[in-house]
Parts: C-alpha cells; structure tokens; sequence
C-alpha cells in the first residue's frame, strides 16, 4: 500500500480486490465482492492496436458491459513495441510476454485508477 498523502504513517486502503478467475485472462477487479471490471493483457503481431495492457467494465452478470475496454497507458516500453517494425515475429511476440510480465503491477495500479474515475469516485 501507498503511503496517503495526507497524515505521516497512514496507508491507503485500495478500494478494489483483486482476483483471478481461471475462465478468464488477467485479474478482475471487484467491488463489494462483486466483478466490476478486468484488466488483461493482449498482444496481437498482425494487429499491434490490440496489444498492451486494458481494462474492460464488467455488466451486472459479470461479462463484459459491450463498451470497447480502454487501453491502459502504463509504460513507454508498451508505446515503443507497438512502433517497433525490425523485431521479427517471435522476437516481438518474446519482448510482448516479456513486458506483459515487468509491467503487470503498474497495469493493476492504472486499471484501479481508471476503473475509480469511471465509477464516479475522483479520490483516485
């Protein structure tokens, strides 16, 4: 937890949990114990506008609410493999599950962020 900023020696208390569910890529993001929204990874060599870390709203079932999930801008390095055009495939594909993995926290910290802007609550 980060320190708030605040009172000296308070932590803040993250507003969502965090979950896994293995009938889904990356982590949901709950609320109250209900999902409300995922965040994951994608990668796609063919089409790079699909790679890099995202965050889609969940609906009241728990599937994806039909808005288009929003790219998580977490790193230069994501920016710089989707520019990227002399890595052949595979070493394309080996930095993109490389980066997938170095950048999952910050991604987590982004998709919590946004997810709190959405939802209305602009102490994020």
């Amino acid at each position: 937890m980060k320190p708030t900023g605040g009172v000296p020696g308070f932590l803040a208390v993250p507003r969502f949990a965090r979950s896994h569910d293995p009938d889904r890529p990356g982590q949901v993001l709950l609320q109250e114990g209900e999902p409300v929204a995922i965040v994951y990874w994608a990668h796609d060599f063919a089409d790079r506008d699909q790679t890099g870390w995202f965050l889609a709203i969940l609906d009241d079932q728990g599937e994806p609410d039909g808005r288009p999930p929003q790219r998580l801008e977490v790193s230069g390095d994501v920016a710089a493999l989707l520019a990227d055009d002399r890595l052949e495939r595979s070493g394309w594909i080996a930095r993109a599950e490389t980066l997938e993995l170095v950048t999952a926290a910050p991604a987590l910290d982004a998709g919590e962020r946004l997810l709190a802007q959405l939802l209305g609550d602009h102490r994020a």
